[in-house]
Parts: C-alpha cells; structure tokens; sequence
C-alpha cells in the first residue's frame, strides 16, 4: 500500500475529513489530497507533523515512513533481544505468581510471545487427548481452529463471536495489515458473518463494574465534609428508602448500599454513637418480602464509620448482610502511632540538619529521611 493510501485509511479511521487535518496540520487541503492521491512526495517531516495530528502511535508512524522510502523515526525492540532481558524478568514474576492459573503474553496481534507453567500443562493436556496443534502462535486462530482450542470451547460461538467483533473494533479504529490477514485467516476457520451477526449476551454476561450507593448522612467530619452538626434523623436510613433505590438499580446489575445506621466518622467516647445495625435487617425483610425468592438476604450492605464499633455491633451488622466496611480512622491511627513513636525516640535528631547528642557537627540526614520512618506505618 502506497504512503498516501495508508495515510488516507488511517485518517478515516479517525473520522476526519481532509479539512479538518489540514487545518491541524497548517497546510492547505489541496497539499493534502495530493499527498493522498500519490501526486506529491511528502517530506519525512511533513509525514511526522501529519502522523502528530492523527495521533498516530509509534508503529503506525514508522509504516508511514517506511512507505515513503524513509527512516522509521522509532525503535522497535524484540521482547527477546539483551535490552529487554528486565522487561521479560518482570513478564516472568507476573506469569510466575498467576500459577496455578494459565497466563500469557500476547502482542498487539494476539500471537504468544510468553507462557507460564499452567499454560504449558494445559497445552499439554490438550495435544495429548486431540493431538498436535496447527503450527501458529496466534491465540485467536487456535480458538477459530478446529484442530486447535476450538473442540475444548463448549460455548465457542460466544467466544469467536466476542473475539470476531473485538479484532474488527481494532481493524477499524486503527487499521493494520497483520489484523487485517489475521481476520482473512478466520473467514477460512470459520463462517465470520454468522459469527459476526450473532447477538451478544446480555449486559449480565458482560464484564460489569458493580456500583456503591451511600443512602443517608454519616455524621462526624471526614475529608473536609463536617455532618457534626446533622439532624439526627438523616442518620438513620429508612427501609422502605432501601426497597426504593433496590427496585430502581436492581434491573442494572450488582450494586451496594451503604445504609446509614448511626454511622459515624471517627472514634468517640462509648455512648456518644447509637448504631442501629436492625434497619439493616428490616431493609432485607422489606426487599425479600416484596420481590420475593428464596434468598433472605438479596442485599448487599457497607457499613461506613465503623471505626471503634464494638465487636458485637460488628457482628450483628455483618449478619444482616454488610459485606464491606470501612475502618478509616482505625487504619490511618495503625499508621500514624509507629511513625510518633520514632518521632518521639529520635526527637533529639530531628529538629534540624546538623547537630544532635552525639555532636554540633554531626548530620541528622538518616533520621529526616523519610525511607527511614515511613515504612513503619
């Protein structure tokens, strides 16, 4: 593919239309057309201005470049030469620590360039119940094959069906030769267009970020926001409040709610906080009487300012269903006391650079070093 043509693909891939590059670019649309068409010879620089202005990335950049007869402007390093030996010991610990589960490391074409030991057995498990597998490093054209991973995939269709769309995402977005045979290769494994029409799962099979809701006030102060002072009714979440963010969030997919119940932020004298960890029940009773099912407890609970809660009040919150809680005070105190007690032993050395019990001259540089003292926390 000529220079101009590769330039042409990829910024239509961008959705941007000859003006609008030019008009980044500083040159004139007709400088531009030309360029595309093969009717001018751009300059490597011009090819660098115009590859900033597409966003291209480092490879994309040197394509252009080497098309046009030209230096690639970046180095490419292969994961296996000496440069890269701390890249592929890094690569190493992580697929090391993934054991016992199969992990790999695929490049921007999905070929195996890394595997570990789990991965390895799995092979071999494979190729001794079905045989040798076809001679190629690509992920994706092993689950396509039929003498690949495809007879071990019992929901292969969704599977090459997710692969098929994610590879034209790619091509499209940033089209490449490599995606672009690679998805030629599929169309013999397999029929793409059934692959590729067929509809996805639901939103519930999809990967999903699960969402935590805060209904009601904690009191005390925390980050700036001071509820000292709240009415002392707004701590207090109401069950039939829980029922209603319940009907309105539940067809969404999982969630949390952090039910206020006499939270609050900090540790206070015994007495000056009254928890009430029964809303949480009767919020549970409220949902699974409404909405039915066998499942007593549908909600999924965080308890906020649980710091100096008592170990009952604990106990009885988490069996009403809280499955988080957060402990701020108590985490930053466990931080914070280790640190004074250095402070307070090596006060003499910290109150400034020089001088301290063992001479006016001698340096204190060890014990103001945070690395000295920071870790304790």
């Amino acid at each position: 593919m000529q220079t101009g043509q590769i330039l042409a693909e990829l910024r239509k891939a961008r959705r941007l239309s000859q003006l609008e590059l030019a008009l980044r670019a500083d040159v004139s649309s007709r400088h531009l057309s030309f360029i595309e068409t093969g009717r001018s010879q751009p300059s490597p620089t011009m090819l660098k201005r115009l590859a900033l202005e597409v966003e291209l990335n480092c490879r994309d950049t040197n394509r252009l470049l080497l098309a046009a007869g030209y230096a690639p402007a970046f180095t490419e390093t292969d994961l296996s030469s000496n440069s890269m030996a701390p890249v592929r010991e890094a690569l190493t610990v992580m697929l090391s620590n993934h054991n016992p589960f199969p992990a790999v490391v695929l490049d921007a074409h999905w070929n195996v360039l890394m595997g570990n030991e789990a991965q390895q057995r799995l092979m071999g498990l494979m190729i001794e119940e079905r045989g040798p597998f076809p001679h190629t490093a690509n992920v994706v054209e092993l689950v396509f094959h039929p003498q690949g991973y495809r007879p071990f995939l019992r929901n292969w269709d969704e599977v090459a069906s997710f692969l098929l769309r994610r590879l034209h995402r790619d091509q499209q977005a940033r089209p490449d030769p490599a995606l672009a045979a690679l998805l030629d290769r599929l169309a013999e494994l397999a029929h793409v267009d059934e692959l590729l029409h067929q509809q996805p799962g639901t939103p519930r099979d999809e990967p999903m970020m699960a969402l935590e809701i805060e209904l009601g006030v904690t009191g005390g102060e925390e980050d700036g926001v001071d509820n000292s002072e709240m009415d002392s009714s707004k701590l207090y979440t109401q069950p039939s409040e829980v029922l209603a963010a319940y009907e309105k969030l539940q067809p969404l997919g999982a969630f949390s709610v952090a039910a206020s119940f006499g939270n609050t932020h900090g540790v206070y004298k015994p007495g000056n906080v009254q928890l009430r960890p029964e809303i949480l029940k009767h919020s549970q009773a409220a949902v699974a009487t409404k909405h039915g099912g066998s499942d007593e407890k549908p909600l999924h609970f965080v308890f906020h300012g649980g710091s100096g809660s008592t170990p009952a009040e604990i106990a009885e919150a988490v069996s009403y269903g809280v499955v988080k809680m957060n402990i701020d005070t108590d985490t930053q105190w466990a931080f914070t006391k280790p640190i004074k007690g250095y402070m307070d032993a090596k006060d003499a050395y910290l109150h400034s650079q020089l001088g301290n019990p063992e001479g006016a001259d001698k340096p204190n540089k060890k014990h103001i070093d945070p690395r000295s003292w920071v870790h304790l926390g």
